[in-house]
């Protein structure tokens, strides 16, 4: 009963050393699927941000060509006016009367507001793509955690499969070790039923010889009644014979 309980309790680790491998398994496949989607959205949201720089680079440009032309559409509108006011100041006059016009300095007109339009455009532009590259780096870093997370946990669940395999082994080597001694127990107790039936012949044997012997003394013990019987017996008709008549 000790030894079935036993192996029935084997058995039962192994079930659950099988149970707990299973499970290990699939929590590994689930950690390599995660880490390989976590991937995989990070590659795609890599390429979307690199699209949308270089499509805001196009657009950069653009703007900047736009602005450029604008710019020097104002500094020729800025030279034609300051052209004018220089000959208003010689004493040209317009329309029979002169026009005492006071001088406009360079660059007093678009020149600085155009200028400060650019520098705003480009730096929003600029500052617009430095917060995207830096939700980018971000979202970068939390992928590179969860792989990092992800590959930790499926070493780990490696770990415990190695060490479920070990278990594993380490259990069919006790199953085997007890298979070998239970085959030796019986072949034990074999030899052991063979020795009894062995002895219990010598023993009948024995007995039967001491019957016989017993027997055999008895008879011998009769005979010699029966021999000391007649003896005196022949000693008796031998003394009547004997006698006078």
């Amino acid at each position: 009963a000790a030894k079935a309980e036993e192996k029935a309790r084997a058995k039962q680790a192994i079930a659950e050393a099988h149970a707990e491998e299973a499970q290990a398994k699939q929590a590994v496949a689930r950690a390599r699927a995660e880490e390989a989607a976590a991937k995989a959205e990070v590659k795609a949201e890599a390429s979307r941000e690199i699209a949308k720089t270089k499509t805001d680079e196009k657009t950069a440009q653009a703007g900047e060509r736009e602005a450029k032309g604008a710019a020097d559409a104002v500094g020729a509108l800025t030279l034609a006016m300051l052209g004018a006011s220089a000959l208003l100041l010689t004493g040209v006059h317009f329309y029979g009367r002169p026009h005492g016009i006071a001088a406009v300095p360079k660059g007093a007109l678009s020149e600085p507001l155009v200028k400060d339009d650019v520098e705003q455009g480009n730096g929003g532009e600029a500052a617009a793509k430095d917060d995207a590259l830096k939700q980018l780096q971000e979202q970068l870093a939390r992928a590179e955690a969860e792989a990092a997370a992800a590959r930790k946990k499926a070493y780990e669940k490696e770990d415990l499969i190695r060490e479920l395999d070990a278990r594993r082994e380490s259990e069919a080597a006790a199953n085997s070790q007890l298979a070998t001694l239970k085959a030796a127990l019986e072949s034990t107790k074999a030899d052991t039923t063979a020795k009894d039936d062995a002895l219990k012949q010598l023993q009948e044997q024995l007995a039967r010889a001491e019957a016989e012997a017993a027997a055999a003394r008895e008879k011998a013990h009769e005979t010699e009644d029966i021999i000391r019987e007649l003896d005196t017996r022949r000693e008796s008709e031998a003394r009547t014979l004997s006698l006078p008549r």
